[in-house]
Order: C-alpha cells, then structure tokens, then sequence
C-alpha cells in the first residue's frame, strides 16, 4: 500500500484517465481486502477521474458494457497491457463527457425557451 501511495503522489504527471485506470490496476493487484477489491478500485478510479474534472464512469451501464469490461479487464491483465483498460476507459470517459455536455446544452435551451416565455 505504501508503494501505491507514493506512486499516487505523483498523479500531477500522468494524464487523468491514465493515472484514474493505472490506479484502478495497481489497487486491485495488492487484494487489499478479503472482497470488494475491485468495487473499490472502480471507486479510487472514478474519485481520480472527478478530482480531475471528469464525470465519473458507469462502467456497468448495461449488459453489453459489463460484458465488455469483463472482457477487456481479463485481456489486459493476461497480456500485461494496462493500454488496453485505459482505451476502454478513455471510451467511457468520452461518452460520459459527451452525454455531460448534451444536458448542459439541454439546460441552455430550456433556460432561453423559459425566458421566452415569460418574457424576460
């Protein structure tokens, strides 16, 4: 753990959704506890990605999407390429940027369709 918390010190040098998923690999692979290793890693990770200004990734949205997870996660640790888990991630974090700029142009419309209505 004490090995983690250094290498997390330094997170002002990785890019965000690298560092939010290298910390998800590095958290899980101690087995810090008995069970929930990697609820909590999900947790560290998408806690990384919102200090960063990112949304935060439902990496489980549907059944699709958690079967992908599933996939890619066992695929990136039986050929030791973390790239493969932060590409998934980067793809989640994308669309989670996205749908977050969708409500706030929804937002935007609804504000000048009020103010269009009541005449201000």
């Amino acid at each position: 753990m004490r090995d983690l918390v250094d290498w997390a010190n330094n997170k002002d040098k990785i890019y965000p959704v690298k560092y939010a998923t290298d910390l998800y690999f590095k958290f899980v692979s101690i087995h810090s506890f008995g069970n929930g290793n990697s609820r909590t890693a999900r947790l560290l990770m998408n806690l990384a990605l919102i200090e960063a200004g990112y949304p935060a990734v439902n990496v489980f949205s549907d059944e699709k999407y958690k079967n992908k997870y599933i996939d890619v996660l066992a695929n990136s640790r039986l050929e030791n390429a973390r790239e493969i888990f932060e590409n998934l991630i980067g793809e989640y974090a994308e669309k989670a940027l996205k749908n977050h700029i969708k409500i706030l142009e929804l937002n935007e419309h609804n504000i000048e369709q009020a103010r269009k209505e009541i005449n201000l």
